[in-house]
């Protein structure tokens, strides 16, 4: 059984430190940011996204008690849709996303210059 429970303050912030990190380490895999920046980068990015963390307006933060996330419980916190963001180099966890239903909405592609 799959249960959404409300997330909470700290557990936000647990959260969020490890996402801050692991974020940061995607985009320096992805290409995208210097390691030197990255972390700010991220932490500038999280802010802006979430600026009032668990309370942030039309953002619903839960914590998935168990393996699965079952479409009947997401439609019964009201929802119409979930989406989330997966790295293009990141080919097991697209894979297992669109297994469960997810589809791809768009493509997001960079060139690197040479100077």
């Amino acid at each position: 059984m799959v249960r959404l429970v409300p997330m909470t303050g700290p557990e936000f912030q647990a959260y969020l430190e490890q996402d801050i990190e692991r974020f940061a380490q995607e985009r320096i895999r992805a290409g995208d940011w210097h390691p030197s920046e990255a972390l700010q980068k991220s932490r500038e990015e999280h802010q802006q996204l979430q600026p009032d963390g668990v309370a942030t307006r039309n953002h619903y933060l839960v914590s998935i008690e168990d393996e699965t996330l079952g479409a009947a419980k997401v439609k019964a916190l009201g929802l119409a849709k979930i989406a989330l963001h997966v790295f293009a180099h990141n080919r097991a966890a697209r894979a297992l996303y669109e297994k469960t239903g997810f589809e791809i909405t768009g493509i997001y592609l960079t060139k690197k210059l040479t100077k």
